[in-house]
């Protein structure tokens, strides 16, 4: 206790007071995680220890007798990735070895994996981050690097027990279509009409910082659906799928395909008797002017039309459309008696 108590003492002299020790204690202090004895406020702590020279040519030391086939060292001491400062010496050990390789930013987040760390004997990358892009991070605290600028970084999506990280998938799909969005970008697009230019393709393009995509994510999160990846980060827009330039496959098949007639359905003929609208219709003016041509007009938001819908699942019968309407109706008087 004594002992630990003396070393706890060394060490913050040596990060506050500017104290000179010799190489021997020093070795002896980076191990063990005596930092987080000392009772101080663990940013002031964390940043003085990183930037003390005394504590990072010891460790590059300690790290070039490793590298050096001809010492007989061949690893770290034990503790010496151990608790918060064991984290610690990971980061100066790391920023040492970027800093040695004269990468950028954008090199080391496309360039450095975990194999390139155990091939300089830096497996306390993996010993004391479960991740690299967290590394990462913490070699470069003034960047706003998020989890989804790493390539690599594929687990973040979805949890062990299949949970979405939904927040994150959120604001990485806002900030992709942002990209596109950009005025004194490439594309200028507008978010008024997002249903109109938005693509699946768009996903493989590498629109966000350091060339990342998100197509894996379309993938593992929304099985390559756009559609159901932009109606989810954008609730807001009260979005439908038949607003898109392409619904989804099979949207108009089968007894899910009558339930989404109806739904489309029913909100045209709210739109037509709107009389706050443009075309204030009663119902029996609808069923008179409703011809097979009257289904190729861009009726609905975005400028859409319904002539999939009646080709693939009422034979381009004008009328049919409008039965499943009077049938869903009668069902609701049924259920009232």
């Amino acid at each position: 206790m004594v002992f630990l108590k003396e070393n706890v003492k060394l060490l913050e002299e040596i990060l506050f007071y500017n104290k000179i020790s010799s190489d021997k204690i020093i070795r002896i202090l980076l191990r063990n995680d005596i930092l987080s004895k000392i009772k101080r406020k663990s940013s002031d702590l964390n940043r003085e220890y990183q930037k003390n020279e005394l504590i990072k040519n010891v460790l590059v030391g300690i790290h070039n007798e490793i590298l050096d086939e001809n010492n007989k060292r061949k690893t770290f001491a034990p503790g010496t990735f151990q608790g918060i400062q064991g984290k610690l010496n990971c980061i100066i050990l790391t920023k040492n070895f970027i800093k040695n390789k004269k990468w950028s930013l954008a090199e080391v987040m496309n360039n450095l994996n975990y194999r390139i760390l155990y091939k300089y004997k830096l497996r306390c990358s993996k010993t004391c981050f479960k991740h690299l892009y967290k590394l990462i991070k913490e070699c470069y605290p003034n960047e706003n690097l998020k989890p989804y600028y790493f390539k690599k970084a594929t687990h973040i999506w979805v949890d062990k027990y299949g949970h979405k990280n939904n927040e994150l998938i959120k604001d990485a799909i806002r900030e992709f279509i942002e990209v596109f969005m950009n005025q004194k970008g490439q594309y200028k697009y507008k978010l008024k009409n997002l249903p109109c230019w938005i693509n699946y393709k768009m996903f493989r393009e590498p629109m966000l910082p350091y060339g990342v995509n998100l197509s894996y994510m379309l993938g593992i999160c929304f099985k390559n659906s756009h559609i159901k990846a932009i109606m989810f980060a954008y609730p807001e827009l009260n979005l439908k799928p038949y607003y898109f330039s392409n619904v989804p496959n099979k949207y108009w098949s089968g007894k899910k395909g009558l339930e989404n007639a109806r739904e489309v359905m029913v909100e045209l003929m709210d739109i037509l008797t709107n009389p706050k609208g443009s075309y204030n219709l009663s119902k029996e003016e609808i069923l008179q002017i409703f011809k097979f041509k009257t289904y190729s007009k861009p009726l609905l938001p975005y400028r859409k039309n319904l002539r999939g819908m009646l080709q693939t699942i009422f034979n381009n019968s004008p009328s049919a459309p409008f039965k499943i309407l009077i049938n869903n109706q009668n069902q609701k008087i049924e259920k009232l008696k």
